[in-house]
């Protein structure tokens, strides 16, 4: 059986085109004028391009096991994206509620000595603003860290069925890959890169030779990168070398951050929200055609 559309092989219990999404039934929704006369329901639509190279299994022998394209329907992600998003807006608004900590934290210890003054109770009172900032930073980082591996996980499951093309990494690498030193460098855009490709409608299911990567994703993580690991360093730096206050310079490091925190993760909620838009077209797509 070929695609409608395309002309792509397709087994007999497929329930979409791998590669352009079209559901395997839909010329059994076409008038037979739009074929012609002589042509056979089943037959490329006038115009379509001639099928592909032949898999040489649908259900994954000859490609190691893997499930690929058409191999069953795709999970709804939309709640998973609204979560994530929900979640990075948390984080934003106690990003901000810390960084407001922080700028209290620094006037309080600008004024360490100055004359009517508590140095005991100043030290106390900036002590009690940084763990309280702390604990804000690490409550809504985790809220937000949990809500997108759920997204991740369902994510990936549904680019899994989308394309022939394997994912780089496999499922631990979903978790490992963020927290490994050195891997959490490289590993993870390679995931959010394989999904937005293996999701995107019109990238080829059985090669990604030459599709480029996007340009979404690399904003976001060269944000991600300077606002989680950037500023740390720069941190390092000025704790070694600064003449002034060290407290008082890493300290205002930490307020710098902040804004390319928000930017990295507006982002990120765009990037969460593209591909879940492709993948619920393409869900869309395959079920009704």
């Amino acid at each position: 059986m070929a695609c409608p559309r395309c002309g792509f092989a397709l087994p007999t219990d497929a329930v979409r085109c791998p590669t352009c999404g079209i559901a395997a039934d839909a010329h059994l929704r076409i008038p037979a004028e739009v074929y012609g006369a002589e042509a056979e329901p089943g037959s490329p639509l006038p115009g379509a391009h001639a099928p592909g190279p032949a898999v040489r299994d649908f259900a994954g022998r000859g490609l190691g096991g893997h499930q690929g394209a058409g191999s069953g329907p795709l999970r709804p992600i939309h709640g998973q994206a609204v979560g994530v998003i929900v979640a990075l807006a948390l984080w934003v608004v106690g990003e901000l509620v810390a960084c407001l900590t922080t700028v209290v934290r620094i006037l309080v210890l600008n004024r360490l000595g100055s004359e009517g003054s508590s140095m005991e109770e100043d030290l106390e009172f900036a002590g009690g603003l940084d763990v309280l900032g702390a604990l804000v930073r690490t409550v809504v980082l985790v809220i937000a860290a949990v809500a997108f591996l759920v997204w991740l996980f369902r994510a990936r499951a549904n680019a899994q069925g989308l394309s022939w093309v394997y994912q780089r990494h496999g499922k631990v690498s979903l978790v490992l890959g963020w927290i490994v030193p050195g891997v959490n460098f490289i590993v993870p855009k390679q995931i959010i890169d394989d999904i937005w490709l293996a999701s995107r409608p019109g990238t080829p299911a059985q090669t990604w030779d030459g599709e480029r990567r996007s340009w979404l994703v690399r904003s976001w993580w060269a944000g991600y990168l300077l606002s989680m690991y950037g500023i740390r360093f720069a941190q390092r730096a000025m704790e070694l070398g600064t003449d002034g206050d060290p407290v008082v310079v890493v300290t205002w490091l930490e307020v710098i951050a902040t804004p390319i925190g928000i930017a990295a993760a507006v982002l990120a909620a765009m990037v969460v929200w593209r591909i879940s838009a492709f993948q619920e077209l393409r869900r869309g797509v395959g079920a009704g055609g």
